[in-house]
């Protein structure tokens, strides 16, 4: 899959506990990564809903700002 600059970046951790791997899919109002689950041991799918005409990713690409 393409890389899109507005995905977050791999190694990126969710809430402590999710490590982003790689994106494997997107829309138009959503992103979809491969990511492993730190406390399980198991990788899972993550989808990231964030419509572009509402939101931006931050510079360093590991936030939504809504509204920007």
């Amino acid at each position: 899959m393409s890389y899109n600059s507005d995905a977050l970046m791999a190694g990126t951790i969710l809430n402590g506990r999710y490590e982003i791997k790689e994106m494997i899919g997107m829309g138009g109002m959503a992103f979809v990564y491969r990511a492993n689950d730190k406390v399980n041991q198991k990788d899972i799918a993550v989808k990231e809903l964030c419509p572009s005409a509402c939101c931006k990713r931050s510079q360093d690409r590991k936030y939504a700002i809504i509204g920007a």
